[in-house]
């Protein structure tokens, strides 16, 4: 088994200067994205990312070495790119298809998605990890848009789960 990769920040640089080549736009979403607006560090092993287009950026990825599958909704539009990076970190690439992933476009700040948007992908994944950075964004006490978060909670079927976040951790939150 291969030991846990252990600097994937070192991997946003060239993704992103990658993407701004071939005009494709990205964001920083998963855990590097929550390490940005947690209030205490914790480790992640990945990348995770989301632009706006394929483009080209599947042959330009294949050219730099990266090894990927690239998967397709059912009506053929491809919406994740899949794979590692040269030195074998593992990476997602997620296509937009929905509303929400071209918000996350929008309202990113600098590289990185918004913390808004971060909490609504952890509510989504809701694994321990998520939910350890849905509490820790809380507890930076950063300003949150709680009818954003709401919004797409009620659009991705998570509305229980923000209710239970709020009611565990929301005292933090600014309304």
């Amino acid at each position: 088994m291969k030991p846990p990769y252990e600097h994937p920040e070192t991997w946003i640089p060239p993704i992103m200067q990658l993407c701004e080549q071939l005009g494709v736009e990205c964001v920083v979403i998963g855990g590097l994205a929550a390490l940005r607006w947690r209030a205490k560090p914790r480790k992640t092993m990945d990348a995770d990312f989301v632009v706006n287009q394929l483009g080209e950026l599947d042959k330009a990825l294949s050219e730099a070495g990266f090894s990927f599958r690239i998967l397709f909704e059912q009506d053929g539009a491809p919406y994740l790119i899949n794979g590692t990076t040269p030195d074998g970190m593992h990476l997602d690439i997620f296509i937009t298809s929905t509303p929400f992933e071209q918000d996350v476009l929008k309202h990113a700040i600098g590289i990185y998605a918004s913390p808004e948007d971060v909490i609504i992908y952890k509510l989504i994944a809701w694994r321990p990890q998520d939910r350890d950075d849905i509490k820790s964004i809380f507890e930076s006490g950063r300003e949150l848009d709680v009818n954003y978060i709401a919004h797409y909670a009620e659009e991705g079927g998570v509305t229980d789960r923000w209710q239970q976040a709020l009611l565990q951790w929301g005292n933090e939150v600014s309304r």
